[in-house]
């Protein structure tokens, strides 16, 4: 009796001594139990070698079926812009929906790089932003319910006008995640690949100094009910002190993230070199990882767009 899975073989039962006959009507029943625990599609083949009338026969069945996760999974992937032109910063969001009928316990999760032999010039660092918040109670997550985890995957280089030539180069990550369920027991799953961009310096090499850099902090939202707040450092990056300038809001490029209060915001003056820091009230309707798309710095007096 021989277990044929995604990725191993196992031989459940092998006896090669002899049976005393079988007489007609008679019956030999055997009883193999085996524990199933990984994701995939495993075929279950029996094979009865036997002599009947001096003659050497073989009977083999095989019975195909299908483990199946307990979870949809899904990923999204936020790229963060960094001043320095040998860093890129990008925010995983991993989904997981329990399309199961019964609770599931997780008791891991975690991404792990595929190919980081074939990236020598590569040095990264992936951090696990939930980790902060890490309790010790199970995290059970219900039927029809999502669990959304954040990694944020840092990378430079040792050689950086070797990294990056080609845009198709990526690190891929494989999703491990191990879960408990009362009907079913432990089981794991590592098949779902996440490929992430690494650096490329095309742009980043041509970087032209700008006149008024807009820069935008916010944190990870995990609760949607709760208020938040969003940080913008406005940059005055020329010699001379700047008048007449706001800053705008687009609401619905903004969305899901809903800005508490009007969507223009005056600034009196801007000082050669200086810095200038805002704070925004924010909610938002879906928890995650945002880009922020829809601010802008203007010049009041040319009523035009002059931030990046």
């Amino acid at each position: 009796v021989e277990l044929v899975g995604t990725k191993k073989r196992h031989i459940l039962y092998n006896n090669e001594d002899n049976y005393s006959d079988i007489d007609i009507g008679d019956s030999l029943d055997i009883v193999v139990k085996e524990r199933v625990d990984e994701v995939g599609l495993y075929s279950l083949t029996c094979q009865l070698f036997f002599t009947s009338n001096e003659a050497r026969l073989t009977q083999k069945k095989s019975y195909k079926f299908a483990v199946l996760s307990p979870f949809n999974i899904s990923h999204r992937l936020y790229n963060l812009d960094e001043d320095t032109m040998d860093k890129k910063t990008i925010f995983v969001e991993v989904s997981l929906e329990n399309v199961s009928h019964q609770s599931i316990t997780l008791s891991s999760m975690k991404l792990e790089p595929i190919n980081i032999k074939k990236l020598p010039e590569l040095i990264f660092e992936l951090e696990d932003v939930n980790l902060k918040n890490k309790h010790n109670e199970p995290l059970y997550i219900q039927p029809r319910c999502k669990y959304n985890k954040i990694f944020k995957f840092t990378s430079c280089s040792r050689e950086y006008n070797n990294l990056g030539k080609s845009s198709r180069e990526v690190l891929e990550l494989k999703l491990r995640i191990g879960w408990v369920s009362v009907s079913y027991g432990d089981g794991w799953l590592d098949s779902y690949k996440i490929g992430l961009p690494i650096l490329c310096d095309q742009n980043k090499l041509n970087k032209e100094k700008n006149a008024i850099i807009l820069k935008a902090e916010l944190p990870s939202v995990n609760n949607r009910q709760e208020e938040f707040k969003v940080f913008l450092y406005v940059t005055n990056n020329l010699s001379i002190d700047q008048k007449g300038m706001s800053i705008r809001l687009d609401f619905d490029q903004l969305l899901p993230i809903i800005i508490l209060g009007n969507d223009r915001l005056y600034l009196e003056e801007l000082k050669a070199g200086e810095t200038v820091t805002l704070e925004l009230d924010c909610q938002a309707l879906v928890s995650g990882v945002y880009n922020l798309n829809g601010i802008y710095v203007f010049d009041e007096l040319e009523d035009k767009k002059v931030s990046v």
